[in-house]
């Protein structure tokens, strides 16, 4: 019975043990989001801060409860060197024996499960193989590096267009800018025209409203108009007679003689002088 026993103990699989001295061992924060793909994330940053790949390295990590925080989680990170544990594969495979788990224990008895593959990885066992291998990485840096640089230079030169496509479109836009503002300035010259011609009193109108007022012996040799009044020159038998008619008009008001009365050379006409204030523009257009 013992001895099967001791025989069914020989072929369980075993748990390697190693301790700390034997690794990198680095204390490092990460965000607890980051905890379901930490493992990849370590493995990219083997290159950076351990002198070693990551080809030829194996790791592991394990929290620390007792220093997190809310948001972030203490990761102790363990890297250990592949060739400290082939040897002790290779020598168990050799005896029948198996492993199950590879663990690092630290003197606080925390342990990290290094991830490895337990079935012994393939070794190069030609020089000519490595320097092939190598050789094959340096062609394809330096077609990479090659593909990236025509890559860069096909970028610049469609930058180089698009900046050319811009300063034509801005210099557009200012073309159509600047006609936009000419065509709104003549809007506002015309359209202060057009209020100035609707509020101020039609010659037409003002011509008409005199020779209906004016009576037969008087007769006009000048008259201005302007925004708000009329100034009429000419002669007549009467000039006094013509302020009753002028100012009995509704287009008119303030009517006056803009100096004294004179009398022609053969004495019989008087010439005249007289100014006219236009009535509010309702009243004058009432008129007209």
């Amino acid at each position: 019975m013992l001895g099967a026993i001791n025989e069914e103990r020989s072929r369980r699989p075993l748990i390697l043990s190693l301790t700390a001295e034997d690794c990198f061992i680095r204390k490092i924060a990460v965000p607890r989001s980051a905890l379901f793909h930490l493992d990849k994330i370590l493995e990219l940053e083997i290159d950076r801060v351990t002198p070693f790949r990551a080809s030829d390295v194996v790791s592991g990590w394990y929290e620390l409860p007792e220093d997190c925080e809310d948001e972030h989680a203490a990761i102790v990170h363990v890297i250990a060197r592949k060739e400290l544990i082939w040897p002790i594969i290779a020598k168990l495979q050799a005896l029948g024996r198996s492993l199950a788990r590879v663990l690092v224990r630290d003197e606080d008895g925390h342990a990290a499960d290094l991830r490895i593959s337990l079935a012994l990885p393939e070794r190069p066992d030609s020089r000519r193989r490595r320097r092939l291998c190598a050789g094959l990485a340096c062609t394809a840096a330096m077609l990479a590096a090659i593909a990236g640089g025509l890559s860069l230079s096909r970028q610049a030169s469609q930058l180089a267009l698009l900046d050319e496509r811009l300063l034509q479109a801005q210099a557009q836009a200012k073309k159509v800018r600047d006609e936009l503002d000419a065509i709104e300035s003549s809007s506002q010259r015309i359209a202060a025209l057009r209020k100035e011609r609707l509020d101020g009193p039609s010659p037409l109108a003002v011509w008409a409203e005199l020779t209906r007022l004016l009576p037969d012996n008087a007769w006009l040799a000048d008259m201005a108009i302007s925004q708000s009044g009329v100034t009429i020159d000419g002669t007549a038998q009467s000039a006094e007679n013509l302020i009753a008619l002028l100012d009995g008009s509704p287009m008119f008001e303030d009517v006056a003689f803009t100096g004294p009365v004179t009398k022609t050379l053969g004495g019989k006409l008087d010439r005249f002088s007289i100014s006219l204030t236009l009535s509010k523009p309702a009243t004058v257009a009432a008129v007209q």
